[in-house]
């Protein structure tokens, strides 16, 4: 084999077991080894008001890559590593440019996997509701352990340090995962030293004849809190949508607690019920926070379409002498799937918030390739 004909995942999964490891014949080396992952570009133009000035455009984009390599090590046994490259310019009309580069290591571990359960070790994406798994999102070096012996359900402990949420510290979880009849149920449990005491999620979701809805709850224990002051507060949030022939509508409903909202670690990909393109950023873990959303959308062949309307009230005062905020959004979306692997999409949104700088018109493209 010519090392010209070499794939990009056969040289990196090369490079990588050539520090561990004695030499191999390249053919052996190679076999077995899995790459996943995706090539993200995204570009924005923002109106901008409340940071700019009036009538000036924000523009930026971002190219974002994210490859995943799965080697077989022994028997039971696989190795991951994950590599990430980022590159992010902001560029305002006025002529000032900001880019932010990056190539890093995303995750890096060792998995032992039976029919029943499985032991990974190293550092790994945090996958639970109130840590963003994304690309660039939440990561931690721990143990995640997980049992499947349950037909229709997983089970799954996780102990996390350092990790590169605030100030990496330990982050501690528990969950179960499956099914009952055609309801489907996650029960989570955690807690974050010096961050927050406690947290329980759960989450109820079902699909019947085009008809869906979801429900969620979390109620969290904030650390290190003064006395008198509220440490607990809990959010919680419906959605339930109808699809039929390519006609989609859904309504929803969040709310966050009037004494201690706070309750999720990422205001980006966390799992929580999300509304809207722009108003979410603005809602989360805000005081008594209030939205409702309703969206419809219509998909054929390989296109699709969409429109939504959000309103939020949040306050942003204190709970004893309360100030109300009002927020809504107008978006409209559309997309385009070109093949299983290659998918375009775009959106317009419009934000109205009561002051008056607070208003912004975004439009974003974005270009996503997965393999």
């Amino acid at each position: 084999m010519k090392l010209a004909k070499l794939s990009l995942a056969a040289i990196v999964a090369v490079g990588t077991m050539t520090s561990f490891a004695s030499a191999t014949p390249l053919e052996e080396a190679i076999k077995g080894v899995e790459l996943n992952g995706m090539l993200r570009y995204r570009w924005y133009n923002q109106s901008d008001e409340g940071q700019a000035p009036s009538g000036s455009l924000s523009n930026r984009y971002r190219l974002s890559s994210q490859f995943d390599f799965t080697i077989p090590v022994a028997d039971n046994f696989t190795a991951k590593v994950g590599l990430s490259a980022n590159h992010n310019d902001n560029t305002k009309v006025q002529g000032s440019q900001t880019p932010n580069n990056g190539l890093d290591y995303t995750t890096w571990d060792l998995t032992y996997k039976t029919a029943d359960y499985s032991v990974a070790f190293g550092r790994m994406a945090l996958n639970t509701p109130w840590t963003d798994p994304g690309f660039g999102g939440s990561r931690g070096t721990g143990l995640l352990a997980m049992y499947t012996g349950v037909e229709g359900w997983a089970f799954a402990a996780a102990a996390f340090m350092n990790t590169n949420i605030a100030a990496e510290l330990d982050l501690y979880a528990g969950a179960a995962i499956g099914s009952v009849g055609p309801v489907n149920l996650q029960f989570w449990a955690a807690k974050m030293v010096d961050i927050f005491d406690s947290s329980f999620f759960g989450q109820a979701d079902m699909k019947f004849e085009g008809f869906s809805v979801k429900g969620q709850f979390n109620v969290l224990e904030l650390a290190n809190i003064p006395a008198g002051v509220e440490d607990t507060g809990l959010f919680w949030g419906i959605e339930a949508g109808f699809d039929m022939e390519g006609f989609q509508v859904g309504a929803g409903y969040t709310q966050n607690d009037d004494e201690m909202p706070i309750y999720t670690l990422s205001a980006d990909d966390a799992g929580m019920i999300k509304a809207g393109k722009q108003i979410y950023y603005n809602t989360v873990n805000a005081l008594d926070a209030e939205t409702m959303f309703v969206k419809a959308g219509y998909s054929f062949d390989q296109y699709r379409f969409g429109v939504g309307y959000v309103k939020s009230e949040i306050n942003v005062g204190t709970t004893a002498a309360p100030v109300g905020y009002d927020m809504d959004e107008i978006y409209f979306d559309l997309g385009y799937k070109y093949s299983k692997k290659l998918d375009f999409s775009a959106h317009y949104s419009m934000y109205d918030g009561d002051a008056a700088a607070d208003e912004n018109n975004e439009l974003r493209f974005q270009a996503m390739y997965k393999f």
